[in-house]
């Protein structure tokens, strides 16, 4: 039984390597090659402790220091060069990107969206420790619903998703056409492969585990709360016209109602889309929608080659202004980058997904680590 689950997760892999492959070749040239890694070991790893977003957190152990000088030796032999190196701004993370950027003669730059996911009262604890010290906090990390936070300013799986894929396709507008080496956490990366793949990943991510991503962001305009449905732009010109004689303007209304009917079916259709393809595999890639918002709600997905048509919900999680204040902490602050657009947009073609088996082969990583749930400690 084992081996049939085991035999269909690699062939849903291989097909989803595929389906990847194919929408790379789709996108343009200014489509980004992120190269990401997560940190290498620290003591908290082996203790099982919640590192979280806890500053400045962890630093590297003696065999993270270790992973991390094989790493740069493996990154050599893929990759000739990388034109910038980003980090989160945790110290186990820095400590990881300035080893391996050191190979490139490359200044690490640091993003406070690419941290760890923000697991609130539980940073700091054990496994162990956290459902007698913890218990609330504990019971809503074991739930299953992705929507639920972390009390003391966590978030929640569809917060960290969110915040991964805005700033995923925020680096890759910075770089267009660029290879660009990451260094993230766990947690984090399991977030870009679900905003990715669209389902969560088998097993842990393990330290100095590679994973290969392209990312094309494309220009939208989400003005506000909704976003904007074809023919609303051409409405709106429309209206600034000059006044035209009363039958021109007969005509005129009979074709904004038809108009307005199109948009409402159009929008009734994308809401069916969404719910049918969100958690698909079968697309090519992911086409990726977010409005910028405290609450980090508004993610819209849909196949390739579809408009987004769905409103841009600011406020559905029905959040108060100090729960969209706790929100907005549990980020990190990295919304603020976010704030400067009104809306971020492009695709996502995950190719290759936590490779360590280098480091594997050379007894730097822990065979339970290809295991495992998908808590990251």
């Amino acid at each position: 039984m084992q081996k049939s689950a085991i035999t269909r997760a690699q062939r849903r892999d291989t097909q989803d390597q595929q389906r990847a492959q194919k929408a790379v070749a789709t996108m343009t040239l200014k489509a980004a090659e992120l190269v990401l890694v997560r940190h290498g070991e620290t003591d908290w790893n082996r203790e099982h402790r919640l590192q979280g977003q806890q500053q400045p957190g962890p630093p590297l152990n003696q065999r993270g220091w270790q992973q991390c000088e094989l790493l740069r030796g493996v990154l050599q032999q893929r990759f000739t060069h990388f034109d910038a190196v980003v980090s989160s701004d945790l110290l186990r993370t820095v400590q990881t990107a300035q080893v391996l950027a050191a190979a490139y003669s490359i200044q690490v730059q640091q993003h406070p969206g690419l941290r760890e996911r923000n697991l609130g009262l539980l940073q700091g604890l054990t496994y162990a420790e956290g459902p007698v010290a913890q218990p609330a906090a504990w019971a809503a990390l074991q739930r299953g619903s992705s929507s639920t936070r972390i009390p003391g300013g966590g978030e929640s799986l569809n917060d960290l998703r969110q915040r991964m894929a805005a700033t995923l396709l925020d680096i890759a507008g910075q770089y267009p056409g660029k290879r660009v080496l990451l260094v993230s956490h766990g947690g984090a990366l399991h977030a870009a492969h679900r905003a990715a793949r669209g389902y969560d990943a088998r097993g842990k991510v393990v330290n100095c585990g590679i994973s290969i991503l392209m990312a094309e962001p494309s220009s939208s305009s989400c003005n506000g709360r909704r976003c904007s449905l074809p023919g609303q732009q051409q409405l709106a010109s429309e209206q600034q016209h000059k006044q035209q004689p009363t039958c021109e303007q007969s005509q005129q209304r009979q074709q904004q109602d038809k108009l307005s009917q199109q948009q409402q079916h159009h929008k009734a259709h994308s809401r069916q889309t969404v719910a049918a393809d969100e958690f698909s595999s079968k697309q090519h890639g992911r086409c990726i929608h977010l409005c910028s918002d405290s609450s980090a709600a508004g993610r819209h997905i849909s196949t390739d080659g579809s408009r987004c048509g769905s409103k841009c919900n600011s406020g559905a999680d029905g959040l108060g202004a100090e729960q969209q204040q706790a929100a907005s902490s549990a980020h990190g602050g990295c919304l603020a980058a976010d704030k400067q657009q009104a809306a971020s947009s492009g695709r996502l073609a995950l190719l290759v997904w936590n490779d360590g088996h280098e480091l594997a082969e050379r007894g730097m990583l822990d065979a339970a680590g290809f295991g495992g749930s998908a808590n990251e400690a």
